[in-house]
This record gives structure tokens, C-alpha cells and sequence, in this order.
């Protein structure tokens, strides 16, 4: 691109996040990371990359207000809200980021895999997500189907599932659809793409369930994946490693995503 292109695509991109900032689908601070974001991704891939980052941020981002206002005690024990912050934009969407930066190093197809493979990852989940909680049962805990308060990190359902593969699929399809290359046809990148998406999202509920920190409210004995209840009472760690918060396990789950995506359309 040129210096020109680079800055309308920055300047695209605050646009973009700055509109997402005032409807309350991003904090100040994560609009910020989101411009950076997007304008990085636009300029180091083209706008084809950029154009798929923004099919899931927008996707993604409406489903989470629809819930937020139709499901509101959904979020209420968990840590992340309907408006992303810095830590949540980066979290979801940085390992796309670093694909795009080390695509103007190497412009090899299978970085643009698993740059396609790390949003459908983070799309995934996040559909299973906030679709999951209309489900008419209660989500199990992955591991050993427990049954579990909705929007528990490591809870499955079945409409939830299906959310899962259907998020991996919508941005498999955008990328197949946009990204031109020239060792990957279409379909091969579609097929390998979405099935390394619910990998991904399967990874996270599997890092959720097992090492994810989580907290008890020793008022209300609730399980919750926040420092302070909301009933204002100090949480005492229950399970899990401290450093494992939602948002380290979102990395983590989309990395393991990205590579599947490379693996599998090699």
C-alpha cells in the first residue's frame, strides 16, 4: 500500500470503531485498540484482510448488544461485558494483527490461514456465546456435564454448538470469499478454516473448564470469573490458575486456532 492508502485505512478504521464507541459497542479505550487494530490488519494485508476483520467485529459485536439487552443477567458473574475493552479488542483480535504484520515479511499462504483461522476462532466462541444463552436448557461444563449457570466459561450446549460452527463457517466463508492465494483454493481454505474455528472455540470451553481462574462470593456462594462480586463483596479464588483470566484464555484458544487453520490447509 501506499502512504496514502495506509492513511485512509487508518482513517477507515476509526471511523469504523469511532461509530462502534457511540452505540456502546466499545469502551473509549477499546475503540482506541480497535482503530490500531484495524488499521494495522488494512495496511499490512489490503483491504480484502480488513474487510473480513470487520464481518467479524461486526457480527460479533451486534450479537453481544442483542444479548446484553435481551439477556441481561447473562453477563452478570462473568468478566466481560457487551462493550469491548483494549485487554478484550487485542485479546480477540491481536493474533490477527501479528498474522497481518508477518505477512509483509513473508507473504506465504498459509499466514493468511491462520490469520482467517484466528477470527474464526474468536468468532466461534463468541457466538456460542451470546446464541448459547437463548438455549431453553441449562449449558453442562464441558468436561464432566455438570450443568452450570449460563455464560460460565467451560459450558456447552447444544444450540450453543451449533452457534459455534456456524460463527466459524461465517468467517471461513468471508475469508474464502475475499482472500485470493495462490496455493490455497477456495474451499480448501473454507473447510480448513471453519474446522480449525471450532477448534478453537472448543479449546476455549476446554481452558475454561479446567485452568481458568474463577472466584466464589463468600456472601452469596456464587461462582463468578470476577475479583468482586456484584453484590460488592470481595471473591476468594475457588479453581483454576490466577494468570488464566477469560481474556488469557481467549489468546491462548485462538492461537491453538490459527495454527490448526495453518495445519490444515497446507
Amino acid at each position: 500500500m501506499s502512504g496514502l492508502e495506509i492513511g485512509i485505512a487508518f482513517a477507515a478504521a476509526a471511523l469504523i470503531t469511532g461509530s462502534a464507541w457511540r452505540v456502546r459497542m466499545l469502551t473509549v479505550s477499546g475503540a482506541v485498540a480497535a482503530a490500531v487494530l484495524g488499521g494495522t490488519v488494512t495496511a499490512a494485508g489490503g483491504w480484502s484482510w480488513g474487510i473480513v476483520l470487520i464481518v467479524f467485529f461486526v457480527t460479533s459485536s451486534i450479537l453481544s448488544l442483542i444479548t446484553h439487552r435481551l439477556r441481561p443477567q447473562q453477563g452478570r458473574n462473568v468478566q466481560r461485558g457487551s462493550n469491548r475493552d483494549a485487554w478484550q479488542v487485542f485479546a480477540n483480535g491481536g493474533v490477527a494483527m501479528l498474522c497481518a504484520v508477518a505477512w509483509v515479511f513473508g507473504d506465504r499462504d498459509w499466514i493468511a490461514a491462520a490469520f482467517v483461522a484466528s477470527l474464526a476462532s474468536a468468532a466461534a466462541d463468541t457466538w456460542a456465546t451470546e446464541i448459547g444463552a437463548f438455549s431453553r436448557f441449562r449449558p453442562r461444563l464441558i468436561t464432566t456435564l455438570r450443568p452450570v449457570e449460563r455464560g460460565v466459561s467451560g459450558g456447552v450446549s447444544l444450540l450453543g454448538t451449533l452457534a459455534t460452527v456456524a460463527g466459524a463457517s461465517c468467517i471461513a466463508f468471508a475469508g474464502a470469499t475475499l482472500i485470493d492465494l495462490s496455493t490455497i483454493t477456495p474451499w480448501k481454505l473454507f473447510t480448513g478454516v471453519a474446522a480449525a474455528g471450532v477448534a478453537g472455540s472448543l479449546a476455549d470451553s476446554l481452558l475454561g473448564a479446567t485452568v481458568q481462574i474463577h472466584y466464589r462470593c463468600p456472601d452469596c456462594d456464587e461462582i463468578t470469573e470476577r475479583t468482586v462480586h456484584r453484590c460488592g463483596t470481595p471473591t476468594v479464588t475457588e479453581r483454576g490458575i490466577r494468570f488464566m483470566t477469560n481474556d488469557t484464555v481467549n489468546v491462548t484458544a485462538i492461537v491453538i486456532g490459527a495454527i490448526a487453520g495453518a495445519l490444515l490447509t497446507m
